[in-house]
């Protein structure tokens, strides 16, 4: 041993009898047999290694922002400020004042190493790398728990904290680990302080066996409501809140067609269950949390996927079986049959498609598959990203994309859809870039999707850009009789294309500019379905979304159409119009008379890509625009 870690390893123990000293451990390696301290405050600096026996720190304080090894048992009824690493080899008694910091204990024994003391230790980081801990006393931690080998067991509980601080999670576990290695019981926290409405919502089980009134009964500051599942909330009517979806028929079935009462319905690892998240039936308290009990998922976990043509399509409800958010990417990777997106319930009541990112713990989530199969979650795709149950992110961000939402006066539903353009994508459904529409529970939510080539509904279309102009068909269906408002967002990511116009699918007749305008208002009584076109144009040199003479005030406005042009007339009276189209060398193509006061008129071209000229004559005067035709 040289000289000077002599002196520094005497002036730890020489601690024990010194109740004024401070002592500042600053070498790069310490070593003591036994570290006493019943007075002195000893700082570990960060450089700084301390290694030896077992520590006792009775009434004095120590700071760690190094490193202390201990190869046997640790015993605190001081002070321990925690903001290094511990490396533990023996028991673990906290029976005084433990602040964990930022700090890590390593519990690395050889033998069962037994946490306990009459004080509950709230660590930061936990690593098991050993025989294992046995929990003789209430545990906590804020951050990760890492279980590389060995065993945690006992008859106390260790809770994941939850907070707006983050949430606990544990980390993929060692290949030696297994379910059987925990046998303790965890209870863990979900802390919410985003969701903002009383809705439904999916959620899932981080624990086995976990029964539905796991979540009801003993989550009631403040309630986590539920109606007619034999719990303490009663019932709304003979209404159930809990339900289970079903692929096969591809509807949600109440829980209690599966248990009676309902609050005894234990949920399975990987199951998604569909209930209503809110302090009662109409309200929601924020932040709201809730908490789930019971040993932890630990291993790999499959569950069966259905498809069933015509009724739910290979839509089926999935959740989250781990105490850890998963990676949407690497679960798509081990699950094949899976479409390249899944779906979130979200609180306007409607499920929301997302290509990346994480899948929270304790989330359900739907997926849509291909074919039946065993949907697979293993201990790898675990990520430590945190994630909220409420998504934060819009997909509509992504480059060459805008978000189109349906919404309505008559409550707070509302419904998205997207579409997206890049060279590669197909205007046929696939799998592996677009989302199929997954239609609301609730029947008051308005509906809204394009429509592919092969007539699949999406709610997520993906489309080539490389067309001049691109029709997409959109249906928009009231939920209710009110006054609706189709909203455009994030147009400027679009660059492939300048202008994006609805067209009425019937008529033909141009709706809106959402590059001037972004919304659009209608009226509507249920159930209806309005039929619509986004047209997506790219401009050539010279052009304007607008027409160039639209002179609206004239009541004049005319724009193309897929066979030619529309000549909108808005006058005050009944008048006489002649249209006729001329091409660049001055040639008459055709001529139209026409009575009108409020009609929208087709004229065709010749089947030609060129550019024509229409000339509108009317008691207002001639107006003439270019119109460029494919």
């Amino acid at each position: 041993m040289g000289k000077s870690n002599y002196h520094i390893r005497n002036r730890f123990i020489r601690a024990v009898s010194a109740c004024t000293i401070i002592v500042v451990l600053s070498a790069s390696n310490c070593l003591a047999q036994v570290m006493n301290n019943n007075g002195a405050v000893i700082t570990v600096n960060g450089s700084t290694t301390v290694a030896g026996g077992s520590l006792t720190n009775t009434s004095g304080t120590i700071s760690n922002a190094g490193t202390i090894t201990l190869s046997a048992n640790y015993l605190n009824t001081g002070n321990v400020i925690g903001n290094g690493t511990y490396n533990v080899g023996g028991n673990w008694t906290n029976s005084g004042i433990f602040t964990a910091g930022n700090s890590t204990v390593t519990f690395n024994g050889a033998s069962l190493q037994t946490l306990n003391g009459s004080v509950p230790t709230a660590f930061n980081n936990i690593t098991v790398n050993g025989s294992g801990i046995n929990l003789s006393q209430n545990t906590s931690f804020t951050k990760v728990l890492t279980l590389t080998a060995g065993t945690i067991s006992g008859s106390d509980t260790m809770t994941l904290i939850s907070n707006a601080n983050g949430d606990g999670m544990i980390a993929p576990v060692g290949a030696s680990v297994s379910q059987s290695s925990v046998t303790a019981t965890f209870t863990i926290q979900r802390f919410e302080n985003t969701r903002t409405k009383a809705n439904y919502a999916s959620l899932s089980s981080p624990v086995l066996s976990t029964t539905i009134g796991d979540w009801n009964i003993n989550n009631r500051t403040p309630k986590f409501y539920m109606s007619g599942v034999g719990g303490p909330d009663g019932n709304s009517g003979s209404y159930v809140s809990v339900k289970r979806f079903n692929e096969v028929t591809n509807g949600y079935v109440n829980i209690t067609a599966y248990t009676t009462p309902g609050i005894n319905y234990v949920i399975r690892q990987g199951e998604g269950i569909y209930l209503w998240e809110g302090t009662s039936l109409t309200a929601m308290v924020t932040p709201f949390s809730f908490n789930t009990h019971g040993r932890p998922t630990i291993g790999n976990v499959s569950i069966a996927s259905t498809y069933t043509s015509g009724k739910g399509n290979g839509f089926n409800i999935l959740g989250n079986p781990y105490a850890a958010p998963i990676d949407w990417v690497t679960f798509l990777t081990s699950n094949p049959t899976l479409q390249s997106s899944y779906y979130i319930f979200e609180q306007d009541g409607t499920w929301h498609v997302f290509s990346s990112g994480s899948i929270p713990m304790e989330q359900g989530f739907g997926v849509k598959t291909t074919s039946a199969a065993s949907i697979n979650f293993m201990e790898s795709q675990k990520t430590m990203l945190d994630a909220n149950l409420l998504r934060p992110i819009n997909p509509s961000d992504d480059v060459n994309t805008a978000t189109f939402v349906l919404s309505d006066n008559a409550n707070e539903f509302s419904c998205p859809t997207i579409v997206s353009f890049a060279p590669g994508y197909v205007k046929n459904y696939n799998p592996s870039e677009d989302a199929s529409y997954i239609e609301s529970y609730i029947e008051e939510v308005p509906k809204l999707f394009t429509v592919s080539d092969d007539k699949e509904n999406l709610m997520l279309n993906k489309l080539p850009d490389a067309d001049n102009t691109i029709d997409v068909p959109l249906t928009a269906v009231a939920g209710v009789q009110a006054d609706y408002t189709l909203t455009a967002q994030n147009l400027d990511n679009i660059t492939s294309y300048d202008c994006i116009m609805l067209i009425d699918a019937a008529t033909g007749a141009p709706l809106n500019n959402f590059k001037d305008n972004p919304t659009y208002n209608f009226t509507t009584s249920a159930p209806e379905s309005k039929n619509f076109l986004l047209r997506f144009t790219r401009l050539t040199a010279g052009q304007s979304c607008n027409p160039v003479n639209s002179n609206a005030n004239e009541g004049v406005e005319i724009y193309p159409s897929t066979s030619g042009a529309f000549v909108s007339f808005h006058l005050l009276q009944s008048e006489d119009a002649v249209i006729e189209v001329y091409n660049l060398l001055g040639q008459k193509i055709s001529t139209v008379s026409r009575t009108t006061q409020n009609d929208i008129i087709n004229v065709p071209f010749p089947a030609i890509e060129a550019v024509y000229i229409v000339r509108v004559e009317t008691k207002y005067g001639i107006f003439t625009q270019k119109v460029y035709h494919k």
